[in-house]
């Protein structure tokens, strides 16, 4: 009829679509952890550190904690829902993980079953690998040991990268598990001041992961660890802060202390003025460290003197 506007009629919603509406009256009030403020529940971790800092290791036994029921591990609660990892291995075996599971389940949950922690020794055509898995039995995390024996590109595309991660993203959305990477840090990578930029490759490795965590050597002894958060979207600037110092004796890591303030060598104005008052005062290397971390900053007597040195 002429002279008449049409009125569109009622339409469903696509899929795709999500409306701030449904947001605010959905039942999520807060970030769901696998290891609290560690490792997110269904997002992309990212552990990385030198070469033979430990950071297998280190994965393998949060995994062993998670499937033996603690509550905790290294001090941060641990709320897992099905108990139960996978674990892609590129470069262990079954000969010589068997002496190390046998040793390290001393340390957990006497009695456990460590039925739930899967592991998978195949890098070939994973994902659907995964998939099926998940599907026949579900898991809190998936672990894939080492990015490097996944990703066959080139690590510095930064196009390459997110296409390969968003597959991985996927998988952890559909299966509502996290995924974690073991990565490895830059060559000319410094020890003593972790950093993202000290990841390997292109900065979209970064950018895709939610959670970034460093291992590196600590200052205060050859057999300690700094465990820091270098990159966390769902943490507080003072959360982004802390850092853990873990004990790495005999192939055990334990936690030394209750978590401190990193000190950043090239960032931290305000502790850079408190190293240089105290100095001032006449306190040594070594007061000035312990003055330090009593109050909650964590640092040594060696990280003092280079920030002294500039």
């Amino acid at each position: 009829m002429s002279g008449e506007m049409r009125v569109a009629g009622p339409f469903e919603k696509p899929g795709y679509i999500t409306t701030a509406q449904e947001l605010i009256e959905n039942t999520i009030t807060e970030i769901p952890w696998l290891w609290d403020r560690l490792i997110p529940k269904g997002a992309l971790t990212f552990v990385s550190g030198s070469s033979d800092i430990g950071k297998t290791t280190f994965l393998r036994q949060f995994s062993m904690a998670v499937v033996a029921g603690e509550d905790e591990h290294l001090g941060k609660p641990i709320m897992a829902i099905h108990h139960s990892v996978i674990y892609v291995s590129t470069e262990d075996d079954i000969l010589s993980l068997s002496p190390r599971i046998k040793k390290e389940k001393d340390y957990f949950r006497s009695g456990a079953n460590y039925s739930n922690l899967r592991y998978m020794f195949d890098s070939e055509d994973i994902i659907p690998k995964l998939r099926a898995e998940l599907e026949r039995q579900p898991a809190d995390c998936v672990i894939l040991d080492a990015f490097g024996d996944f990703f066959e590109g080139d690590i510095n595309n930064s196009t390459a990268i997110r296409s390969f991660l968003n597959g991985y993203k996927t998988l952890s959305d559909d299966a509502g598990c996290s995924v974690v990477f073991l990565h490895h840090n830059r060559k000319a990578a410094a020890n003593g001041n972790p950093d993202k930029n000290d990841l390997l490759g292109s900065m979209a490795i970064e950018a895709k992961g939610r959670s970034v965590l460093m291992l590196s050597q600590s200052d205060s002894r050859s057999d300690n660890r700094i465990l820091k958060v270098v990159k966390g979207n769902y943490l507080t600037p003072e959360e982004k802060r802390v850092v853990y110092e873990l004990s790495f004796t005999d192939g055990i890591f334990d936690i030394v202390s209750t978590p401190g303030h990193y000190v950043s060598t090239s960032s931290d104005d305000r502790i850079r003025d408190l190293i240089f008052k105290y100095k001032e005062d006449g306190l040594s290397l070594r007061d000035i460290s312990r003055t330090l971390n009593e109050q909650g900053y964590r640092t040594s007597k060696s990280t003092v003197g280079r920030i002294l040195k500039g």
